[in-house]
């Protein structure tokens, strides 16, 4: 199909984002480089799992113990994604505001 998934990942990532920034107060800030360089280290840290995965010569508990450091990369970059930067909406306060509210 020559679709680059990339690009697209990041389009539903963004669309999603700007969706949310409508509901809740703090959404994840996507326009920090650091938040996609930190997405590209979680694929590639994927794509090693994989690897290993595919590895016919390696015994299962050579892999499994190659696959606990990768694990515990993609861990820390799930925390890092987690506790980075984000971006103040308000959408909170007007929701909380009666007045806003419409039935």
């Amino acid at each position: 199909m020559g679709l680059n998934t990339r690009l697209f990942n990041q389009h539903v990532i963004l669309e999603t984002n700007n969706s949310t920034e409508r509901i809740f107060p703090e959404v994840p800030e996507v326009d920090d480089p650091a938040y996609w360089r930190r997405m590209d280290a979680l694929i590639a840290h994927s794509d090693r799992l994989r690897a290993i995965d595919a590895n016919e010569a390696m015994p299962e508990a050579l892999k499994t113990a190659a696959k606990v450091p990768v694990y515990g990369a993609m861990a820390v970059g799930i925390v890092q994604l987690f506790l980075g930067p984000v971006k103040r909406t308000g959408s909170y306060d007007h929701a909380a505001d009666p007045k806003a509210l419409v039935y």
